[in-house]
């Protein structure tokens, strides 16, 4: 085996591990009896790309231009899920939130993918683990999955330093988002502004989270996802 593929197979192996919040040294996936969450494949960009168009066509009207979020926004995104897990960089993760089978679809259409997350471990040298990414479909909102994502990433991030902390970008505009992570003890550590795809600008905060056993423990507590699968 060359050196290349020896290195690409940890990698996979490193991506496809499902993490808890408990620490590094229990993989584990967060489940029920009709969700879990796990790392999400090629074949789901398509989905991925849907769920994070209509978000953004939800969220950030105003924000971004009416003709990108009425034209190229799904292509715009494809693209991006396309790249991202056909070629998964060393630093990335991304999980799915999965309904099971016999669940009743959240949102028919879109497969059995209800939400997603995506995150870049040690992003920067100062806040941590980049959260670049955190949605869930309208209709399956409100049910803790959000949560259970935010806890997941969080918990893959410790695995691999605890030491390490987290942050995101949440659009000054999206007081729906900062309301949910300030629930989970993020801080607002300051603003600056986005140049987003298809032209303008955006106002924009960063949240932080330096204790990741805290966020971690938050997120468990609240109320969808109790028990783990080794």
């Amino acid at each position: 085996m060359t050196v290349r593929r020896a290195r690409r197979k940890r990698l996979h192996q490193d991506l496809v591990r499902p993490y808890t919040c408990r620490g590094a040294t229990r993989p584990a996936m967060f489940n029920t009896s009709s969700l879990q969450i796990e790392q999400a494949q090629p074949l789901d960009a398509g989905t991925i790309a849907s769920i994070h168009a209509q978000s953004w066509r939800s969220n950030y009207r105003g924000a971004l231009s009416d003709s990108f979020l009425d034209g190229d926004v799904v292509r715009n995104r494809l693209d991006l899920w396309q790249k991202r897990l056909n070629a998964p960089t060393d630093d990335q993760v991304v999980l799915v939130a999965r309904q099971t089978p016999g669940a009743q679809p959240a949102d028919t259409g879109l497969a059995n993918v209800i939400g997603f997350a995506c995150g870049y471990f040690r992003d920067n040298q100062q806040w941590g683990t980049l959260l670049d990414n955190l949605h869930v479909l309208p209709s399956a909102q409100r049910q803790g999955i959000g949560a259970a994502l935010l806890g997941a990433v969080a918990g893959w991030s410790r695995s691999r330093d605890p030491r390490v902390g987290l942050y995101l970008w949440v659009l000054d505009q999206n007081q729906k988002a900062r309301q949910f992570y300030e629930r989970f003890h993020a801080q607002d550590v300051g603003g600056d502004v986005w140049d987003p795809p298809g032209g303008g600008s955006a106002p924009r905060r960063r949240y932080v989270w330096r204790d990741l056993e805290r966020l971690c423990t938050a997120t468990q507590s609240d109320g969808l996802f109790t028990r783990v699968r080794g």
